[in-house]
């Protein structure tokens, strides 16, 4: 029932995005598809996810013509994302076109959401599950909890096996006070659906999640935004250290 649920509520939301418009960044934008023969279930997870990706687009860098005679645009990030994402960087694509900015959302993107299309319903119940676990940990929650809960929240791979961290070498008191600078000095960007990758650690089959987090404290030309990992093992949510 839960997989039929989130199918519904994909479906529900992907009808409200058939308007021809986007949030992108600070921007609402027309848009289109290169490819003509996508599912709603697939114009769902793209647009959303390019809705995500864009967050920190707050500028457009004057026009230029590309060697196909298009009249390109390049997005400005503010502030710049280190750890860029080559899926979503090149399979967005912004033209002038009537007179207006339009978001082209290149046939690579969609590709990558149909590959995994059948899968889908199964990731985005994986990708809300994510998003819990950063919710609570950046809302502070998380230094409520007992110290084994705590010490779920962060997983390390040595010896060949992913693991918690060693009680003996960080304290409950260190993983608090850990989680509290985190808090104060970072905030986080939306998640995608598309970033998340299945992957192995030695005999171990994991999902890995970037999370892409913002500086909150310091000089704003200082700021940058990087990607840390969550890593889903063992019926759980951990970032990666």
């Amino acid at each position: 029932m839960k997989t039929h649920s989130v199918i519904i509520t994909a479906l529900a939301v992907a009808t409200s995005l058939l308007a021809d418009t986007l949030q992108i960044g600070a921007f609402t934008l027309p848009y289109r598809f290169e490819d003509s023969n996508i599912t709603d279930i697939v114009r769902y997870v793209v647009t959303n996810d390019i809705i995500a990706y864009s967050t920190p687009i707050a500028a457009f860098r004057p026009p230029y013509q590309d060697k196909y005679g298009n009249i390109c645009v390049q997005r400005i990030n503010i502030p710049p994302i280190i750890d860029r994402s080559e899926l979503f960087n090149d399979g967005i694509k912004f033209y002038i076109e009537n007179g207006q900015t339009n978001c082209i959302i290149k046939q690579s993107l969609t590709d990558a959401a149909k590959a995994i299309e059948s899968e889908l319903p199964f990731r985005t119940n994986l990708l809300a599950q994510a998003r819990a676990f950063v919710d609570n940990y950046y809302s502070g929650a998380v230094t409520n909890e007992t110290g084994m809960e705590l010490r779920r929240s962060v997983r390390v791979f040595r010896t060949g096996e992913l693991r918690y961290l060693d009680e003996n070498k960080v304290s409950n008191d260190m993983l608090v006070a850990g989680c509290a600078e985190d808090i104060e000095n970072m905030t986080t960007l939306p998640l995608c659906t598309l970033d998340l990758i299945q992957t192995s650690f030695s005999t171990n089959t994991v999902y890995i999640q970037p999370v892409r987090t913002e500086e909150v404290k310091g000089p704003k030309d200082t700021h940058s935004i990087l990607a840390i990992r969550l890593v889903y093992f063992d019926g759980c949510w951990s970032f990666l250290r």
